[in-house]
């Protein structure tokens, strides 16, 4: 059974995981425990004030001689399936980082997605490189075999196109 979630569904639940690891972290570093039920009460309010910020900008943008582009997402072509990948490294503790993956179609349907948090990270092109992995692991387990693999860590992309094997 597939199930096509409407944009405003998903919009809510990404703002909901959002507050979730909010709560989780301000429970653990902070000590701080909030009921459960403010997690969607925040969640609403915070999409809410996202898009009317939002609608204010486009108003602001409209008339304006230069206009900045912004990179959107490109869907991949029938029959391939685009895995985006990316992963955060903390400078100040520098051993923690963590990353996501989402798989999308041709339709730009959502077909999977992970996030993942690890310990003894010594730096980003290491997460970024783990970012990767787990993408090409996702896909391998869903039996994925076309699939274009979408990142922004320039030294991790051009590593893995490249023809010259590094064993460093």
């Amino acid at each position: 059974m597939r199930l096509k979630l409407s944009k405003e569904i998903v919009e809510l639940v990404s703002v909901m995981f959002y507050q979730i690891w909010v709560r989780r972290n301000a429970f653990i570093f902070q000590n701080q425990f909030s009921k459960l039920e403010s997690i969607s009460i925040r969640a609403r309010s915070d999409l809410s004030l996202f898009k009317e910020n939002n609608k204010e900008r486009s108003k602001c943008a409209v008339g304006t001689q230069e206009r900045t582009s912004i990179p959107r997402w490109e869907p991949p072509v029938w029959p391939y399936v685009k895995a985006n990948f990316d992963a955060a490294f903390d400078k100040e503790k520098e051993c923690m980082g963590g990353g996501g993956v989402v798989i999308r179609d041709s339709d730009g349907s959502v077909q999977a997605a992970l996030t993942f948090y690890k310990d003894h990270i010594s730096s980003a092109l290491q997460v970024e490189s783990t970012a990767l992995l787990r993408a090409m692991e996702l896909c391998s387990e869903l039996g994925f075999n076309q699939v274009c693999f979408e990142g922004d860590a320039k030294l991790v992309v051009d590593a893995v196109n490249s023809k010259r094997v590094d064993n460093s």
